[in-house]
């Protein structure tokens, strides 16, 4: 159930990164280095 949950928020979240890396080019390097840690936790 939780796993479920983890990635329901996880999918939810890229779409809103997503749409901040796009208003803060300057910040591309970060949230770029966040959804890597966030999609080796995806693996695991």
């Amino acid at each position: 159930m939780y796993s479920y949950l983890w990635k329901l928020a996880m999918d939810y979240l890229f779409d809103i990164v997503e749409n901040i890396m796009n208003l803060n080019p300057q910040k591309k390097p970060d949230y770029r280095r966040g959804l890597r840690a966030m999609s080796q936790l995806e693996i695991l």
